[in-house]
């Protein structure tokens, strides 16, 4: 039998015991993203972590150059997109060691911040995931994030317009987070792995020469 999967339902976030609070018509709920001058990625949140998750969020950053949409340095983004290679306990935000494109200064806090890859995928509830903006669960590639985030620069967006979109977590404001069916994960097939592309330069943004 196959298992049920869970229902679209936008739930809402915050310390008041959830029969306290109000649930509010999730028409009434709308978010709004406004592409960024630039974009920060990153695709190794632990030394350990596999080295295929740096080569793939290296073409990710291609990806959205090939798009005309800028990446640089964390700094200076306003969003940051994490490749996470495992289901993080503490933060997929908050590495431990030091990443080419950011300084030990740059926090996440004020940021617009995704999260992609294996870690979501194997744990949508991890606590890693507690500060994102929005986890896409599994493989962002092949467009799946780009016309993800060009939807949502549209205008306001609602609940609807997410659930158009399987394995996504996103918030639409600081108490409310709509799920859109989370049993689902994307996974690059082998001719999908096959047709990505990097320059061997890129991987120079991810990998640090503490990963050496």
């Amino acid at each position: 039998m196959t298992p049920q999967s869970p229902p679209n339902l936008p739930i809402l976030l915050g310390s008041a015991s959830p029969d306290n609070r109000e649930i509010r018509p999730r028409e009434q709920v709308t978010g709004t993203f406004a592409f960024p001058a630039a974009f920060h990625i990153q695709g190794l949140n632990s030394v350990s972590a596999e080295p295929e998750e740096g080569l793939l969020a290296g073409t990710t950053i291609e990806e959205f150059r090939q798009n005309g949409l800028a990446v640089g340095k964390a700094g200076g983004a306003a969003v940051w997109i994490y490749r996470t290679a495992n289901a993080d306990l503490v933060s997929y935000f908050r590495p431990s060691y030091q990443l080419p494109m950011r300084d030990p200064d740059d926090k996440p806090e004020g940021r617009c911040l995704i999260a992609t890859g294996l870690g979501p995928a194997i744990d949508p509830a991890a606590a890693g995931g507690s500060e994102a903006w929005a986890m896409m669960l599994g493989d962002e590639q092949g467009g799946r994030l780009v016309h993800y985030l060009e939807d949502l620069a549209a205008g306001p967006f609602s609940a609807d317009d997410i659930f158009r979109y399987e394995g996504v977590a996103q918030r639409l404001d600081s108490e409310t987070v709509v799920l859109s069916r989370l049993d689902k994960r994307y996974i690059l097939s082998v001719d999908g792995l096959g047709s990505l592309i990097f320059d061997p330069i890129t991987l120079r943004q991810i990998y640090s020469n503490q990963y050496d």
